[in-house]
């Protein structure tokens, strides 16, 4: 790789951070001038979402679109994008976590099954700043989601 082409990586990358940094200055100013909860909804699909929802919408598409094993979800959705909680975690785990029923969408529908027999269930927890994160991940992977 030349010289050039490095630099423009860079400056895309540092794009991006800037990006993000600016989202989440918008979405903070937002909440603390209103003085209540974010209740941002998005669209994708052709469906509205909260931003709980959405994660588990596109992390549905995503295990439809490619048939991951649990390692290989678990490196695309990678806790760095949530913060203190896994952003997919075994069904196992979560059934041994005190209030992981309210941490991770367990119900039956919501559960995801994995080409490798893994059952996986997607965190619930998504907030003005982390959801910044996981919107960069789902549009760099293609998919189309729009803030309503």
């Amino acid at each position: 790789m030349d010289i050039i082409e490095e630099i423009e990586k860079l400056k895309n990358r540092i794009k991006q951070l800037e990006d993000v940094v600016f989202a989440k200055q918008v979405k903070t100013e937002k909440a603390v001038v209103g003085g209540s909860r974010d209740k941002t909804k998005y669209m994708f699909e052709g469906k509205v979402w909260p931003k709980n929802r959405l994660v588990l919408a596109v992390i549905k598409r995503y295990v439809k679109d490619n048939s991951p094993t649990f390692s290989k979800l678990s490196m695309v959705f990678d806790k760095s994008l949530q913060g203190s909680l896994n952003v997919v975690e075994l069904f196992e785990n979560a059934e041994n976590i005190s209030d992981g029923a309210k941490r991770y969408f367990m119900n039956g529908e919501d559960v995801l099954h994995l080409c490798d027999n893994t059952k996986v269930v997607v965190c619930t927890q998504w907030g003005i700043f982390n959801i910044v994160k996981f919107l960069k991940v789902a549009t760099m992977l293609g998919y189309e989601i729009l803030e309503i």
